[in-house]
């Protein structure tokens, strides 16, 4: 489950998607329609639409064996309140900014993994 579905959320969440996994996109706003359930992700390999599901109410979301918080960090502090509705689930976190594992780490007694993206992604719309 990937809580803030923006760019790096979506790549990530659409990655473990690709690989098999049950992804939720868990945003502000939904979606409606087809891209309700599919993400589009286009890289030097061409394009692929992955499913997943997409979700503005953190009460229709089931027990997640990950939760991976991809928000910037001024919004760490409500994602971390969010995920605190799953508190055994391992939470990953790929945060720019200095603090945000020691941050999530003091909110969080589930393990905590620290991840980073080397790699630029930005949304595509159209």
């Amino acid at each position: 489950m990937v809580i803030g579905p923006g760019a790096v959320g979506s790549f990530l969440g659409g990655t473990l998607a690709r690989a098999g996994h049950d992804v939720t996109l868990l945003g502000r706003r939904g979606a409606a329609g087809e891209a309700a359930d599919r993400l589009i992700l286009e890289g030097p390999d061409g394009v692929e639409s992955v499913p997943v599901r997409r979700l503005a109410d953190a009460s229709l979301v089931s027990e997640p064996g990950l939760v991976l918080v991809g928000v910037k960090a001024f919004d760490l502090g409500g994602a971390l309140a969010t995920a605190a509705r799953w508190p055994d689930a391992p939470l990953l976190t790929v945060q720019n900014g200095v603090g945000a594992e020691a941050t999530a780490r003091e909110a969080r007694h589930s393990p905590l993994l620290a991840g980073s993206l080397t790699a630029a992604v930005e949304p595509v719309t159209g």
